[in-house]
């Protein structure tokens, strides 16, 4: 019994900060846009991107989220697209990012990491 409550809390500690992973700036040589996702320990909060070049903001809209994923609804009133994107943590460095809608296509993002000294 002992070691079933062990493997138990094991368990429930490393999902406890799955979507805490998500958490960071993002970016992707194919875009000019920064993605930024806030979370908490259980929940990922909020998603928006932000490019300087087009001083453009886009705010996700979070529509499902599991211990591993979680996806989102986008409009871009700029251009007139609207996607859903399915985010996966490939690695603790590396997003999966599956747009469908007026895009559609795999792109990976990664963590961008604050170099200033």
């Amino acid at each position: 019994m002992k070691n079933i409550l062990i493997v138990v809390l094991l368990l429930i500690g490393t999902q406890v900060q799955a979507q805490k992973q998500f958490e960071g700036q993002w970016v992707t040589d194919t875009s000019s846009y920064v993605t930024t996702i806030i979370a908490s320990d259980y929940a990922v909060l909020q998603v928006f991107d932000f490019s300087f070049k087009y001083d453009n903001f886009i705010r996700e809209s979070i529509l499902y989220q599991d211990d591993y994923s979680f996806k989102t609804e986008c409009y871009n009133p700029r251009n007139g697209y609207r996607v859903t994107i399915v985010y996966k943590l490939k690695n603790e460095d590396t997003i999966t990012c599956e747009f469908s809608g007026d895009f559609n296509d795999v792109i990976e993002l990664t963590r961008q990491t604050n170099t200033a000294k």
